[in-house]
């Protein structure tokens, strides 16, 4: 079933006036409030073992950060020297995050939004059908 027929079905079920019309963009004073009360709920649960936990954090978080923004460099590098990929493209191909975020960002930053999906789908899909599997048979193995 595809999303669109997913939505549908979903939409019938939905009782009369219950999100039948759009919903509109939130103003951004409300938004800002809804951050501030979630930094302040955040803030609240922090502890002492927390902060520690963080601090035994930091030096793997920044070193894991720092290789994958070289290897998105790398990849970037070689997108616009091997293949003559425009080095905005490449970059935006090459990054980190989210295929929506950055489907939206790549149009507004005017590069080639195919060329960003498709690598973008490409290192998704390889991550979830080489490198998945491969991890899941060396954690076996270790049981």
């Amino acid at each position: 079933m595809s999303v669109n027929k997913l939505s549908e079905t979903v939409s019938r079920r939905r009782p009369a006036g219950l999100m039948s019309h759009h919903v509109p963009d939130l103003p951004a004073f409300v938004r800002g409030v809804g951050q501030v009360l979630l930094g302040v709920l955040a803030g609240t649960r922090l502890d002492q073992e927390t902060l520690i936990i963080l601090l035994y954090s930091l030096a793997p978080v920044i070193v894991s950060v720092a290789i994958l923004l070289l290897l998105d460099l790398a990849l970037a590098r070689y997108l616009v020297m091997r293949h003559g990929v425009d080095p905005l493209t490449a970059v935006m191909a090459a990054a980190p995050g989210g295929i929506s975020a950055l489907a939206i960002i790549a149009q507004r930053q005017g590069a080639a939004m195919h060329v960003v999906l498709a690598i973008h789908l490409f290192r998704v899909l390889l991550v979830v059908m080489l490198v998945l599997p491969i991890l899941l048979s060396i954690l076996r193995a270790l049981q």
